[in-house]
């Protein structure tokens, strides 16, 4: 046991040794100075412009989608996109010929709609008839 003991001390021992030679070594590098290059300005006081441009696509407050009650052909347009405009401004004209066809055939559904009650009245045209017809009428 003591052999070993003796073994083991003499192998640290060489090993310690070996580890410290290895540090005069590094204690003779030479440090070098790091230069680096600045470039040197003084301050001056200057404006900055705060102007900034954007690309954008600007709304109105209220917009209003504007359709016709009755299909057609659009005779003339009096306002352009994005024009301002008022309640009660003429936008646009409707074919007169449609307009005209219209006013006929809504003049027409009211004398229909006044013979189908008298007949409804007597009895001789069904509920269904009527219903139908004053449907039409009201649309």
């Amino acid at each position: 046991m003591n052999t070993l003991f003796r073994t083991m001390s003499i192998c640290s021992l060489v090993v310690v040794l070996a580890s410290c030679g290895a540090a005069k070594d590094k204690e003779q590098v030479v440090k070098t100075e790091r230069i680096e290059k600045v470039k040197v300005e003084t301050l001056a006081k200057t404006t900055i412009a705060r102007k900034i441009e954007l690309s954008t696509t600007l709304e109105g407050y209220e917009t209003m989608n504007i359709a016709p009650s009755v299909t057609g052909k659009i005779e003339h347009i009096f306002v352009e996109v994005g024009a301002r405009v008022k309640a009660g401004d003429m936008l646009v004209r409707m074919d007169q010929n449609q307009l005209n066809n219209t006013k006929l055939a809504f003049a027409n559904l009211g004398v229909e709609l006044e013979r189908i009650k008298t007949l409804r009245e007597t009895g001789t045209v069904s509920q269904q008839t009527y219903d139908q017809l004053k449907l039409s009428w009201d649309q």
